[in-house]
Protein backbone atom coordinates (compact mmCIF):
# COMPACT_ATOMS: atom_id res chain seq x y z
CA UNK A 1 0.00 0.00 0.00
CA UNK A 2 1.39 2.90 -1.05
CA UNK A 3 0.25 5.33 2.04
CA UNK A 4 1.81 3.14 4.25
CA UNK A 5 4.88 2.99 2.62
CA UNK A 6 5.12 6.93 2.64
CA UNK A 7 4.09 7.02 6.10
CA UNK A 8 7.25 4.26 6.71
CA UNK A 9 9.65 6.46 4.90
CA UNK A 10 8.72 9.97 6.14
CA UNK A 11 9.50 7.81 9.94
CA UNK A 12 12.58 6.42 8.83
CA UNK A 13 13.75 9.73 7.93
CA UNK A 14 12.56 11.56 11.19
CA UNK A 15 13.52 9.09 13.33
CA UNK A 16 17.20 9.01 11.91
CA UNK A 17 17.59 12.94 12.01
CA UNK A 18 16.41 13.23 15.41
CA UNK A 19 19.12 10.32 16.52
CA UNK A 20 21.80 12.08 13.91
CA UNK A 21 20.57 15.60 15.63
CA UNK A 22 21.00 14.25 19.00
CA UNK A 23 24.67 12.73 18.82
CA UNK A 24 25.37 16.32 16.94
CA UNK A 25 24.29 18.62 19.29
CA UNK A 26 25.54 15.91 22.58
CA UNK A 27 29.31 16.99 22.33
CA UNK A 28 28.59 20.76 21.84
CA UNK A 29 26.12 21.51 24.44
CA UNK A 30 25.58 18.59 26.60
CA UNK A 31 23.68 16.16 27.07
CA UNK A 32 20.02 18.26 28.67
CA UNK A 33 20.61 20.49 25.88
CA UNK A 34 20.88 17.98 23.13
CA UNK A 35 17.57 16.16 24.82
CA UNK A 36 15.57 19.31 22.99
CA UNK A 37 16.56 17.40 19.45
CA UNK A 38 14.21 14.74 20.35
CA UNK A 39 10.83 17.01 20.12
CA UNK A 40 11.54 16.49 16.03
CA UNK A 41 9.31 13.02 17.07
CA UNK A 42 6.70 14.97 17.42
CA UNK A 43 6.35 15.54 13.22
CA UNK A 44 4.85 12.12 13.14
CA UNK A 45 1.93 13.32 15.05
CA UNK A 46 1.30 15.96 12.55
CA UNK A 47 0.75 13.40 10.07
CA UNK A 48 -2.66 13.73 9.47
CA UNK A 49 -2.67 17.23 8.72
CA UNK A 50 -0.91 16.54 5.21
CA UNK A 51 -3.61 14.25 3.76
CA UNK A 52 -2.20 14.50 0.32
CA UNK A 53 0.59 12.44 1.37
CA UNK A 54 -0.87 10.38 3.99
CA UNK A 55 -4.71 9.94 4.09
CA UNK A 56 -6.20 11.08 7.56
CA UNK A 57 -7.60 7.47 8.15
CA UNK A 58 -6.40 4.44 7.96
CA UNK A 59 -7.07 2.88 4.29
CA UNK A 60 -8.84 -0.26 3.37
CA UNK A 61 -5.69 -2.98 4.09
CA UNK A 62 -6.04 -6.47 2.56
CA UNK A 63 -4.53 -9.85 4.25
CA UNK A 64 -1.12 -9.01 2.59
CA UNK A 65 -1.04 -5.72 4.45
CA UNK A 66 -2.08 -6.68 7.49
CA UNK A 67 0.67 -9.74 7.61
CA UNK A 68 2.89 -7.52 6.89
CA UNK A 69 2.50 -4.86 9.59
CA UNK A 70 2.32 -7.22 12.06
CA UNK A 71 5.44 -9.15 10.98
CA UNK A 72 6.90 -5.61 11.17
CA UNK A 73 5.65 -4.95 14.51
CA UNK A 74 6.57 -8.59 16.46
CA UNK A 75 10.01 -7.54 14.84
CA UNK A 76 9.79 -4.12 16.31
CA UNK A 77 8.43 -5.17 19.83
CA UNK A 78 11.81 -8.07 19.64
CA UNK A 79 14.52 -5.11 18.87
CA UNK A 80 12.69 -2.60 21.53
CA UNK A 81 13.02 -5.60 24.57
CA UNK A 82 16.03 -6.13 23.63
CA UNK A 83 17.11 -2.42 23.53
CA UNK A 84 15.61 -2.22 26.70
CA UNK A 85 17.18 -5.18 28.64
CA UNK A 86 20.61 -3.18 27.30
CA UNK A 87 19.53 -0.13 28.68
CA UNK A 88 18.96 -1.39 32.60
CA UNK A 89 22.26 -3.54 32.17
CA UNK A 90 24.19 -0.22 30.98
CA UNK A 91 22.25 1.35 33.83
CA UNK A 92 23.22 -1.49 36.74
CA UNK A 93 27.17 -1.32 34.91
CA UNK A 94 26.81 2.14 35.91
CA UNK A 95 25.62 1.96 39.08
CA UNK A 96 28.46 -0.70 39.96
CA UNK A 97 31.11 1.51 38.82
CA UNK A 98 30.52 4.80 39.56
CA UNK A 99 27.86 4.33 42.70
CA UNK A 100 24.64 6.35 40.92
CA UNK A 101 23.24 6.78 38.05
CA UNK A 102 22.17 10.46 36.88
CA UNK A 103 18.97 11.26 36.74
CA UNK A 104 18.99 13.03 33.27
CA UNK A 105 19.85 9.68 31.81
CA UNK A 106 16.62 8.14 32.18
CA UNK A 107 14.21 10.15 29.84
CA UNK A 108 17.05 10.55 27.57
CA UNK A 109 16.45 5.89 27.34
CA UNK A 110 12.78 6.49 27.32
CA UNK A 111 13.73 9.20 24.12
CA UNK A 112 16.15 6.85 22.40
CA UNK A 113 13.72 3.63 22.60
CA UNK A 114 11.17 5.62 21.24
CA UNK A 115 13.23 6.88 18.10
CA UNK A 116 14.36 3.31 17.98
CA UNK A 117 11.32 1.65 17.96
CA UNK A 118 9.86 4.33 15.07
CA UNK A 119 13.31 3.58 13.21
CA UNK A 120 12.90 -0.49 13.38
CA UNK A 121 9.42 -0.45 12.56
CA UNK A 122 9.47 1.52 9.45
CA UNK A 123 12.76 0.07 8.35
CA UNK A 124 10.64 -3.48 9.27
CA UNK A 125 7.43 -2.47 7.28
CA UNK A 126 9.68 -1.18 3.81
CA UNK A 127 11.84 -4.42 3.72
CA UNK A 128 8.95 -6.54 4.35
CA UNK A 129 6.80 -4.57 1.14
CA UNK A 130 9.88 -5.20 -0.73
CA UNK A 131 10.19 -8.90 0.38
CA UNK A 132 6.31 -9.85 0.06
Amino acid sequence: MASLKRKAVFDLVVGAGTIGLFWGLLPKFGLEAAQTSFYVLFLTLLTPLFPPFFPRFRPAMDERDQMIELKSLHFTFGVMWLLMGGAVWSLYYRYETVGAVPAAYLPVIGWLMWAGFLICQSAALLILYRRY
